[in-house]
């Protein structure tokens, strides 16, 4: 990792800038003046005090009463347990704002809408699959066209609902995810046969219950930037669901390992 990234992760855990410059400059060099860090990272001497103090307020830094003033970062497992627990705690604050102030402004008629949802980047579309995979109660059909959309964590989501006596079905072109696919105990396990399949285009799948639906798309102009149109509880997304259960039946035969 690049210092600049091991920057950015600390501001992300609620350092100001000069914060996180400070306290990779006292890890450097583990005891220093304020003269010290500021010849190591481009925070100016005068600003390198103030910023010492406010990490020591948050327990990150300690400080040696000696002329001049000496700094020490906290050992670094005991800084990134406080950081942690600093983050963990702000984002329990924000979550019950949220939860507390969700709807609030809605109009009822809302809840109404035949709405349609996009979501895009390839890990975004990844973390939704499995939100929508893991709300199933009954029937899980998931298609996929490369085995790295089957991530660890979703595979074994799969695997807990196939447990419960939830119905999945898997289905791809790709033998290595049609590997992958067999390797959950008791999910049915579909080869698609034909190149044009159910949804040319479509570059993974996804029916829930029969009520949610996502269609993830490859952009044509680059090939990699990935983009899902997703649907809950809605009608359209019962019609499409059903659409796209009997277009893998049209082009699809069960999968049987070698």
């Amino acid at each position: 990792m690049e210092e600049a990234d091991a920057l950015d992760a600390l501001e992300s855990l609620g350092l100001t800038s000069y914060e996180a410059k400070v306290l990779v400059g006292l890890q450097k060099l583990r005891t220093a003046t304020a003269s010290e860090v500021a010849r190591v990272t481009d925070v100016p001497r005068s600003q390198v005090y103030g910023t010492a103090d406010s990490l020591e307020a948050r327990g990150l830094v300690e400080v040696q009463n000696a002329s001049p003033t000496r700094y020490r970062a906290v050992a670094l497992d005991e800084a990134m347990a406080r950081l942690s627990e600093r983050f963990e705690r702000e984002r329990r604050r924000a979550s019950e704002y949220l939860r507390e102030v969700q709807g609030s402004l809605a109009d009822d008629a809302d809840e109404h809408r035949p709405d349609i949802w996009v979501t895009r980047g390839t890990d975004n579309i990844s973390r939704r699959v499995e939100d929508l995979v893991a709300e199933a109660d009954e029937r899980v059909v998931i298609g996929v066209s490369d085995v790295d959309q089957l991530t660890p964590s979703l595979v074994a989501t799969l695997q807990s609902l196939v447990d419960a006596g939830v119905h999945a079905v898997g289905a791809s072109e790709a033998p290595a995810a049609l590997e992958r696919f067999g390797e959950i105990e008791g999910m049915e396990v579909l080869r698609i046969a034909d190149d044009r399949g159910p949804d040319a285009e479509a570059n993974r799948l996804l029916a829930v219950d029969g009520r949610t639906v996502l269609i993830g798309m490859l952009d044509e102009g680059t090939g990699s930037e990935e983009t899902a149109m997703w649907s809950a509880n809605t009608h359209f997304a019962a019609m499409l669901s059903r659409l796209m259960e009997n277009g893998l039946q049209q082009f699809t035969v069960e999968h049987v390992d070698d």
